[in-house]
């Protein structure tokens, strides 16, 4: 029987936005949004925060306990180092065998990552046989946008990734050797269904002028729906209706 560990790389030392992990979003922690979101999975049996050792990375550490999740703390540096390790320590702790253990992959920079979107990968990558499996960014003509989705791969994949990598960007980005090494691995293509394509538009964070394109279209999906856990075709279309008139030159949609 797989077993689905869903990990959550957060740190507060962002080289970008410093902090934006506990930045406010329509009064909640961008962090506190992901963990929300994906306690909504069904096919995941562990959320497992992964941060650094540092102080400053206490208050993430409160965070999760709040919202119940676990928590491992790495490197800060070779994020592929803390990823493998802190997949290793519960896949130790729950006696799983290397081959029954999935990986799901949630940057802590993607606060509308979609619940139901990450099942349906999961469940992509379970059926498939691919070693790896994507759908968080536009790439492969695939058409989702960038930010509403996640990574799938073994754990026998990250095993690999961890041994082989050696370049220090191979170690700070924990699929960059897959991007980098396409013709190593068998990698799957989940398209987008056609009520979400959107492969221009944005959705993850990375500015200040990105955290506030956030901010207003979480607005707009509480000012619609209220408290509850939007899905991905209730983000796009709120996106879209903010966006229509705040197109940028090269035609990302954006505010």
């Amino acid at each position: 029987m797989k077993k689905v560990y869903l990990i959550i790389q957060a740190r507060m030392g962002s080289t970008r936005l410093p902090g934006k992990v506990m930045m406010d979003i329509c009064g909640k922690p961008l962090l506190a949004w992901i963990i929300e979101r994906m306690k909504e999975t069904v096919l995941t049996d562990r959320i497992i925060v992964a941060t650094t050792k540092k102080d400053q990375d206490e208050v993430i550490i409160d965070l999760a306990k709040r919202y119940d999740v676990d928590v491992f703390r790495g490197d800060e540096k070779d994020v592929l180092g803390r990823f493998y390790e802190a997949a290793s320590f519960f896949m130790k702790k729950d006696k799983i065998e290397e081959d029954n253990l999935v990986i799901v992959r949630v940057c802590a920079d993607n606060p509308l990552v979609d619940p139901w979107e990450v099942d349906r990968i999961i469940g992509f990558f379970l059926k498939s046989g691919y070693e790896y499996v994507f759908n968080h960014i536009p790439a492969f003509d695939n058409g989702y946008p960038n930010g509403l989705g996640v990574e799938v791969f073994g754990f026998k994949i990250l095993k690999e990734l961890w041994f082989k990598a050696k370049e220090e960007s191979h170690r700070e980005h924990v699929t960059k050797y897959i991007w980098d090494n396409p013709n190593s691995f068998s990698i799957g293509i989940l398209k987008a269904p056609p009520s979400i394509y959107e492969p221009s538009l944005e959705l993850d964070v990375d500015t200040q002028k990105d955290l506030d394109w956030i901010k207003k279209v979480y607005s707009r999906l509480i000012e619609l729906y209220g408290n509850k856990c939007f899905n991905a075709v209730e983000i796009i279309d709120a996106a879209r209706f903010l966006s229509k008139n705040f197109l940028s030159i090269d035609g990302v949609l954006k505010y």
